[in-house]
């Protein structure tokens, strides 16, 4: 499997109300999207609207939410910080590829165009391994 994560950096400036964008974020995939049949093409539309709207406020209206479990997603957006500062994380978003960042040198629109190629090549790697342990496994049995 390939695994994507995506790191956010803490918010600037909080909105006026009080709610860290990223809260609101969590909460609507939460409360909206997790548990989901199509939770995978949801959280994909999701992520491409955070990018593409023109501001904060666009996507905080688009995707309201009542923020419940509120002390939760700070405890998280707080955990996520401390762990953003130890992991020297200075940019946002921060990708990773199987726990490995993703060079800077490459945009999003690179990582689109390589996400086919890299699921065979780890696919590949997964059967060769499993096929390695079978062998050895039948010359000791």
């Amino acid at each position: 499997k390939l695994h994507i994560s995506f790191r956010f950096l803490p918010a600037k400036k909080k909105q006026e109300e009080g709610a860290d964008p990223r809260e609101v974020l969590l909460s609507y995939w939460l409360n909206q999207i997790y548990g989901t049949e199509s939770a995978s093409e949801k959280t994909q539309l999701l992520i491409r609207d955070w990018f593409e709207r023109e501001s904060i406020d666009a996507f905080m209206k688009k995707y309201a939410t009542d923020l419940e479990h509120s002390d939760e997603l700070r405890e998280l957006t707080t955990l996520h910080d401390g762990w953003i500062k130890e992991a020297e994380i200075t940019k946002t978003p921060t990708l990773f590829l199987n726990g490995f960042e993703f060079p800077q040198q490459y945009s999003v629109e690179d990582l689109i165009m390589m996400v086919p190629g890299l699921t065979d090549y780890f696919q590949r790697e997964i059967e060769l391994s499993g096929n390695s342990i079978k062998k050895n496994m039948g010359e000791i049995v």
